[in-house]
Parts: structure tokens; sequence; C-alpha cells
């Protein structure tokens, strides 16, 4: 029963980011539609799964942070090590991305156009976007919300990577990839969330990832 539930749960959680990207689209271009959609949508998922937490919605999300930030298990070694679990991952991801060339070039080159290396200010705002908002989003959700939801590591990580694979615009070869990596990503991540005791240690080694990679396609 609390797979069916988070399954319902992680269905709505997309459908809420589709409805708002699909309003969205309406008034601004797609890329800034897209990641206004996502924030919203965690935003909005937060304030609903913390709804009867306490009194009012304010009360309901300050409980629902004190739940998973777990302020008292943040200390500067977390920190550290978070950052070298961040590092770690993506040494693994490029030894991986070793093994098959191909596949590599193509994420790379589709990472440059999302990011939109000819245009500075869509540039930044995309890089602010997947090193803080997409970071602390993903983790709340597929760490926090789906932890204390009863679903284990395997559950939590599989839709993680599901909902990194990109269908319409690189080859299946470079799916394959991207759900490997990012299955393996959702594992280490959920380990320092276990681990620690704190979302803040899955954010971190996930910005951390995720600012090292940007850093490479940008300027190497």
């Amino acid at each position: 029963m609390k797979y069916i539930r988070a399954i319902l749960f992680l269905f709505m959680y997309i459908g809420i980011i589709l409805g708002f990207s699909f309003f969205l689209n309406f008034f601004i271009i797609p890329v800034y539609a897209s990641m206004i959609a996502m924030i919203l949508g965690g935003i909005t998922i937060i304030c609903l799964y913390s709804y009867n937490l306490g009194d009012t919605i304010f009360e309901n999300i300050k409980l629902f942070f004190i739940e998973i930030l777990n302020i008292n298990k943040f200390t500067l070694l977390v920190i550290f090590k978070s950052i070298c679990f961040g590092v770690l991952t993506l040494v693994f991801m490029i030894l991986f991305h070793t093994l098959i060339p191909s596949g590599y070039a193509e994420q790379n080159e589709f990472t440059q156009r999302i990011l939109g290396s000819d245009n500075l200010f869509q540039t930044i705002i995309m890089f602010i976007y997947s090193v803080f908002f997409a970071s602390i989003f993903e983790e709340i959700v597929f760490r926090g919300i789906l932890h204390h939801k009863g679903v284990g590591w395997f559950f939590s990580s599989f839709v993680f990577a599901i909902l990194h694979i990109d269908f319409g615009n690189i080859s299946a070869t470079s799916n394959s990839i991207i759900f490997f990596t990012s299955f393996v990503a959702g594992v280490i991540f959920y380990f320092l969330y276990v681990r620690y005791k704190t979302i803040i240690a899955p954010i971190i080694a996930h910005s951390t990832y995720n600012l090292i990679v940007l850093l490479i396609v940008l300027f190497l």
C-alpha cells in the first residue's frame, strides 16, 4: 500500500509541474517555464504533504522542515563529507562515461544547448537553477518525502533515474547512461540522508555534483 501511495504522490507531483509548465508556456519561453514550474511544483507538493502536521499552513511547513532538516545533525564535518560524496559521485560518472564515449559526447552537446551557451542570461539562470533550486527540491521530494512515506532506497532512486531520462532529444544509448548514473547518484544521496539524518547532506552533495558538471560543460 505504501508504494501505491508513493506512486500516486509522484503522479500528483508530476501533474502539478506539467500543469504549471503548460500555463507558463503561454507567457514565457519554454526553458524558463519549465524551471519556474519545477520550483512552483516543489513548493506546492511540500504544502500538500505537510498539510496535516500543524494547525496552519505556515506551522505545517515549519514542522515539515524541522523534521527533514534536523538542524542538530548539521555540522561542518557533514558539509565536508557531503561535498566529498558529491565529488566521488562525479568521479564515478566520469569513469562510467569513458566506457561509452559517444553517449557522453551526445549528453554534453545536449547540456550545452539547454544551458544556452550563446545566451549569457539564460546560462546564468540555468546555472543558478541547476546548482541550487533543482538540487533542493529534488532532494526534498525524492529523499525527504519519499523516505518518510516508507519506500526504500531502490524505489526512490529508480523513480529519480526515470524522471531524468529525456526521451525526445537524445538516443536510447545516452538515456541508458543517464538512467544508470542517475540511479547510482540517487542511491548515494539516499545513503547520505539516512546516514546523517538531515536533508542538507544530500542537497550539498547534489549541488556539488551539478556545479562541477556544469563547469566542465561550460569551460572544458
